[in-house]
């Protein structure tokens, strides 16, 4: 008897500290897409702590035609048909931590402000020593190499994010990373999927 009672114990301890954990960390994905000087995407894990504490973890990667492309650059037939993704292009890839505050909408919780800013690693590559090549209808008539560069990176990534369930939700808002090569300013809309929010209290 002692022991079904030590088990029922344990059984009932364990569900209320489950309960509790998930009452206060909500943990999620979170994927946007952004436009602005260059285009773009992010992938982030996120956690919440009592719905006040942000902390991400995330990695944005970035792309936009060349700043110093030669004007009379031109693709060929082989870089059409794979839908420009031979050519070249400047690329930035951010890997980011980040903290933020949350600050709720409503009363319910299912808009909220995520008001983040993160240190940042950003890996850069852009294209150098253009050499005019005979043209050819097949493929690109410039050759290039890239130029690659390391920098530490500032983010500042604030949204609005709608929980409107408790397991999906959508973001939108602006980014900014800033390092010393350059600068990354856009704006994105996005999806959540993960534990997101408490679960509403039925009247």
């Amino acid at each position: 008897m002692k022991r079904v009672f030590f088990i029922l114990l344990y059984l009932v301890s364990t569900q209320s500290l489950y309960a509790q954990f998930f009452d206060n960390n909500f943990i999620y994905y979170s994927g946007e897409i952004y436009g602005g000087n260059y285009l773009g995407g992010e992938i982030a894990l996120n956690w919440i702590y009592k719905e006040k504490h942000a902390f991400k973890f995330g990695w944005v990667a970035n792309a936009k035609t060349p700043e110093n492309r030669p004007e009379d650059y031109k693709i060929g037939l082989i870089d059409a048909l794979m839908l420009g993704t031979t050519k070249p292009y400047d690329l930035m890839e951010t890997y980011q931590v980040g903290y933020g505050r949350i600050v709720p909408i409503n009363p319910s919780g299912t808009i909220r402000a995520n008001l983040s800013i993160g240190l940042a690693y950003s890996k850069i590559e852009k294209p150098t020593n253009w050499e005019k090549v005979q043209d050819n209808f097949l493929v690109q008539n410039y050759t290039w190499e890239y130029e690659r560069e390391n920098h530490m990176s500032i983010v500042v990534s604030p949204k609005i994010e709608i929980p409107f369930s408790r397991y999906f939700g959508f973001t939108v808002g602006p980014i900014l990373v800033i390092n010393k090569q350059g600068t990354f300013v856009g704006i994105g809309a996005g999806t959540m999927m993960g534990l997101l929010r408490r679960e509403k209290k039925r009247p």
